[in-house]
């Protein structure tokens, strides 16, 4: 009886250390399906970071483009026809003492 339950014991020890060896590839094959994923994530993060800044500057060398031509434009409609300029801002100037001497 003795040799039957030593016998249990050295089973009950393979089938820990098999369950142990399981569990064990088990950890690693999600660690490496973890990594694997982060390591996707990773590169999508940083390729829509790529993407986003090319778009940024694109959308930024517009803009300077837009401002310069718009005060080219401005620039030009003084200089053609600058007492409307000024007769516009003295209009704007009275417009304003007058409100602000409602109060």
């Amino acid at each position: 009886m003795s040799q039957a339950v030593g016998s249990d014991k050295l089973n009950g020890n393979k089938t820990s250390s098999s369950v142990e060896e399981k569990l064990s590839k088990a950890m690693d094959m999600a660690n490496r399906a973890k990594n694997q994923k982060i390591s996707e994530a990773k590169k999508e993060l940083l390729d829509t970071y790529h993407d986003t800044q090319e778009r940024y500057e694109d959308l930024k060398s517009q803009a300077t483009e837009m401002i310069e031509s718009s005060r080219k434009s401005v620039e030009e409609n003084v200089e053609s026809h600058p007492y409307r300029f000024i007769l516009g801002a003295g209009l704007l100037g009275l417009a304003i003492g007058f409100l602000m001497s409602k109060k």
